[in-house]
């Protein structure tokens, strides 16, 4: 089961339920925003529109029929995870990601997209806890060799890289 999860940077920990149930990306789901960002939470229902063609509301709180979640953001100062450490679970109904911050919170959500943009529509039952190694991360680009990119280039690496 672990061939099928291909993720950058490989996260700590993959833990896989023993049962063989699946989340399904369905219509008519919505992303509870438990606490987190909204800019996450948009970031997510972009990925799910693009890459599952599934236009997914963004709904405060969790106070909504749990056969309507898709995803829950949830942000808990005091979790025991790393400060910029996150925990995704995937159960049978929903997928629910928890961070003690709003980086954490990002991470987690990357991971997610990832298995999205994959072609998944389903997703196996499993735990992923992450964090990352190092506090601060940076890119060099090298435009003095007459490879200066356009803008939008520029745009679509900045994602691509804040997604690892």
């Amino acid at each position: 089961m672990m061939d099928e999860l291909f993720l950058l940077p490989r996260p700590r920990q993959i833990e896989f339920s023993g049962e063989n149930g699946r989340f399904s990306l369905t219509p008519n789901k919505l992303i509870a925003l438990d606490g987190g960002t909204l800019f996450t939470a948009r970031r997510l229902q972009t990925a799910v529109r693009q890459h599952a063609g599934l236009d997914w509301e963004i709904v405060a709180g969790t106070a909504v029929p749990h056969n309507q979640i898709g995803v829950v953001l949830s942000l808990t100062p005091h979790a025991t995870l790393h400060e910029q450490g996150y925990q995704l679970t995937v159960t049978e109904t929903a997928v629910y990601i928890v961070a003690s911050s709003p980086s954490g919170l990002f991470y987690g959500v990357g991971t997610l997209i990832q298995l999205i943009a994959q072609g998944q529509t389903t997703l196996p039952q499993c735990r992923i806890t992450d964090w990352p190694d190092i506090p601060n991360r940076g890119v060099m680009l090298d435009i003095s060799r007459n490879k200066v990119p356009t803008m939008d280039t520029l745009y679509a690496l900045v994602d691509k890289f804040a997604s690892w």
